[in-house]
């Protein structure tokens, strides 16, 4: 496919019947599921570490790069559709979540966009670079309103209205010790579960 190592996990398409692959050195591929040969190749400029992403339809594919880029391919034919520039280098996994798709970035924000391309909000985190991929879960105290919490490598952890942008609540997850947070956060129940740098899984009630 390339002479990348891959990282990300493949994701694969019930409506094509094939997978999506990416590469360190930048190469989107996608592979026939019954025999493993190429349907097509494309390089997208820069390593991948993040896996693909399709949207609720199957009908668009989702990449990030390392140098910031969120690209957006028709996944038939490999054809670009457009570019979105965040402000850093994106390592977090992308969500789908409706119409919507969310990552992280090394810029210490949680980016939103919509398919068309068109940033729907952006929130910064006080500080740290955001790695974990945003949690998206339905507020108990809102009427089941979908919200999306995202947090940073130094705790800081923000919710925030999935469709508006506004900022709900906000806590640090980082403890006493203010340990490094790079895996990503699950939401149950009004309780957030992550796992931190000192060894420990936290369980935090905030609703």
């Amino acid at each position: 496919m390339s002479d990348g190592s891959i990282l990300a996990t493949p994701v694969f398409s019930s409506l094509l019947s094939d997978i999506f692959c990416v590469t360190l050195d930048g190469v989107l591929a996608r592979l026939s599921l019954a025999d493993g040969l190429i349907v097509w190749r494309k390089r997208l400029g820069a390593p991948v570490f993040s896996s693909p992403l399709l949207s609720v339809t199957g009908s668009l594919l989702f990449c990030a790069t390392v140098q910031g880029k969120l690209i957006c391919l028709d996944p038939d034919t490999g054809d670009v559709h457009w570019n979105y520039s965040a402000g850093d280098a994106i390592f977090s996994p992308l969500v789908g979540e409706e119409d919507l798709v969310l990552f992280g970035c090394q810029d210490g924000r949680v980016y939103c966009v919509d398919n068309s391309g068109v940033a729907a909000w952006v929130s910064e985190c006080q500080e740290g670079v955001v790695c974990a991929a945003p949690c998206v879960f339905a507020t108990k105290d809102r009427g089941q309103e979908k919200a999306v919490l995202g947090v940073s490598s130094k705790g800081d952890a923000r919710v925030i209205n999935l469709r508006s942008g506004e900022e709900i609540f906000k806590l640090n997850l980082a403890g006493e010790d203010s340990a490094e947070v790079f895996s990503s956060p699950a939401v149950w129940a009004g309780r957030i579960v992550v796992g931190r740098r000192d060894d420990c899984i936290c369980c935090y009630e905030f609703f």
